[in-house]
């Protein structure tokens, strides 16, 4: 068998390519995630706490973005207008 010295060249730096993409992922891979995070300060508009099932069990927001209000499971606001009342407009 006659092999060109060219495709013996480029299969030498394929192997060199894949074997380094594959150390790569095999480092990183194994790196700690550490999911409890730390912070000092944090500075947001609004923060949702919430359930595994994606319900908020607790937000913590300024005065324009503040969330509805909910009572076993349904919206306090929503059964107030559809009652004929006027929400009312507190300052905080």
């Amino acid at each position: 068998m006659n092999q060109h010295p060219f495709f013996i060249r480029v299969l030498i730096f394929s192997n060199i390519m894949l074997l380094t993409i594959v150390g790569f992922f095999l480092i990183t891979a194994f790196n700690k995630n550490d999911d409890n995070k730390r912070f000092k300060e944090i500075t947001a508009e609004r923060i949702n706490i919430v359930n595994a099932n994606g319900t908020p069990v607790m937000v913590i927001s300024n005065k324009e973005r503040i969330a509805n209000p909910i009572m076993g499971g349904k919206n306090i606001r929503y059964l107030f207008l559809k009652a004929g009342n006027t929400w009312p407009e507190c300052s905080i």
